[in-house]
């Protein structure tokens, strides 16, 4: 199965859904360089068992690997969450916004 992190978001202009993140490979060779993907993208892959994480950037090239994120379903509309909660928006956490 593939997976990958996630480093930074970009949301709607009512901050209610993602519209890019910049995504990153991780296999056991380490965390890969970044590359812009979609909400639609991400969606995908998560719906067909891509596992995707929130990951942060650390100095001196390091990784700290967050939560999986996932698909949560309120009043009819799927949303990525990194946690449960009843808001009707995406979250991802406190990743940095571009």
């Amino acid at each position: 199965m593939q997976c990958f992190g996630i480093s930074k978001v970009r949301y709607n202009t009512n901050h209610t859904q993602v519209d890019r993140v910049v995504k990153h490979l991780i296999n056991e060779r380490g965390v890969f360089d970044g590359r812009m993907a979609s909400r639609f993208e991400v969606m995908d892959g998560l719906h067909n068992g891509v596992s995707y994480k929130t990951i942060t950037l650390g100095s001196n090239n390091t990784c700290e690997i967050g939560p999986d994120l996932k698909i949560v379903v309120l009043g009819g509309a799927e949303y990525i969450k990194n946690e449960s909660s009843s808001l009707s928006c995406d979250d991802l956490g406190n990743l940095p916004e571009f």
